[in-house]
């Protein structure tokens, strides 16, 4: 699939852990699909002109998902209870779906902050966890 976005949120799509970019939107598309950004469309391109910059993506569906959720509903609810305390560190954004034993038992700093882990990483905590 090809779509022409607004640049900004083509970033955010295509972006990886450990950046400014790097969040819910960009877990929940890449958990889905492999994501590339191809290139720039400006504004002139246009008539009239847009006061934004756009930019082409592309998104190839997985085959079968590289790391499948057991419960995908979980799973969301994961990513974005992370997002939503963006600055805390994992332990403190997620204690109240994970408990400290709970941490203990996966290969994943609890002490880390949201953006710094992927999509695996997500999907981990998710299936290690039970509701």
């Amino acid at each position: 699939m090809h779509f022409m976005l607004q640049k900004e949120v083509v970033h955010r799509i295509a972006a990886a852990p450990n950046s400014a970019d790097y969040g819910r939107l960009s877990i929940m598309v890449q958990y889905h699909c492999k994501v590339r950004a191809l290139f720039d469309v400006g504004p002139e391109a246009f008539y009239p002109p847009p006061q934004v910059e756009s930019s082409i993506v592309r998104l190839i569906p997985h085959h079968g998902i590289p790391y499948p959720a057991k419960n995908y509903s979980h799973f969301t609810d994961v990513v974005r209870t992370a997002f939503s305390h963006r600055r805390k560190t994992l332990r403190n954004s997620l204690k109240a779906m994970i408990h400290d034993s709970d941490w203990q038992n996966m290969n994943i700093d609890s002490h880390l902050r949201p953006e710094q882990i992927g999509v695996k990483e997500y999907v981990e905590i998710s299936n290690s966890v039970t509701l």
